[in-house]
């Protein structure tokens, strides 16, 4: 055998588990920040402007059509055919609104959500981009703190 398989110390493996678990803190820290950002009053303030009352009342119409209907793949807005958006977001808000009630706080908790779970993303990406923790932690945290993503998240 290799001398070099003896060597003294933790193996790489024991490192490897030490940094999964450091980095695992990291990310549920960072879930944790981002979910306690936006989610902190969401349903306080009315609807704040043209497009967040659009998407609002184009998921109202896609939780209000019949079943058998494709309004959630072609919706619609004042029965008229809505093209300005891909309808993803527009489902999910529905689906929101079937749960819990058509209010500020169902029409904003979809992107809240899917912003606060895009921050860890960002430091993952990072960690790959970067061979250091560091840049990846602040570039996670530098968008989390962004003013569009706080206002559209």
């Amino acid at each position: 055998m290799n001398r070099q398989t003896f060597a003294w110390g933790p193996s790489r493996n024991q490192m490897y588990r030490g940094q999964r678990w450091i980095e695992t803190l990291y990310v549920l820290g960072l879930i944790l920040a981002a979910l306690l950002l936006f989610l902190i009053n969401l349903g306080t303030e009315p609807l704040r402007d043209w497009d967040e009352a659009t998407v609002a009342q184009v998921a109202l119409e896609i939780w209000h059509s019949p079943q058998d209907s494709l309004s959630w793949l072609f919706p619609t807005m004042w029965d008229a055919p809505y093209l300005n958006k891909p309808p993803l977001i527009h489902n999910l808000i529905a689906l929101f609104y079937a749960w819990g009630g058509v209010n500020e706080f169902t029409s904003r908790l979809p992107t809240a959500l899917l912003t606060s779970f895009s921050v860890p993303l960002l430091y993952g990406i990072g960690r790959e981009i970067f061979t250091a923790r560091t840049p990846a932690l602040f570039s996670a945290l530098i968008y989390l703190n962004l003013l569009p993503v706080l206002r559209h998240g």
